[in-house]
């Protein structure tokens, strides 16, 4: 029931880590932050916190590495995929007239 915007300006140009609601987010950005992709962190019980290490998302906790897709291609965690979280590209113009009460990454 809850939405955020993530203008792609804000992101860490790698993973971005959130908390909306009960859900820790995590959204993956590429390299210029023209594209990016948002996961529940939380896997098998376990929420893992993320950081860009050797040019890969390694989470903190295993030091698994995962793609952009969300699955862990090597570590502990290798094979596990992360649950996606809707997530949509558009201007603000559209998002804040589908979504009015949505709240806005905050810039660090």
């Amino acid at each position: 029931g809850q939405t955020r915007a993530y203008p792609l300006n804000h992101l860490d140009p790698s993973a971005t880590m959130d908390q909306l609601g009960k859900t820790s987010i995590v959204i993956f950005t590429n390299q210029n932050r023209s594209a990016a992709t948002a996961f529940n962190t939380t896997t098998m019980s376990t929420t893992l916190s993320f950081v860009v290490k050797d040019q890969a998302y390694t989470d903190h906790q295993t030091q698994s590495t995962w793609n952009f897709a969300g699955k862990a291609t090597a570590g502990p965690l290798t094979g596990q995929q992360l649950t996606q979280i809707p997530a949509h590209h558009t201007f603000w113009f559209a998002w804040i007239a589908a979504f009015p009460k949505t709240t806005i990454y905050p810039k660090n």
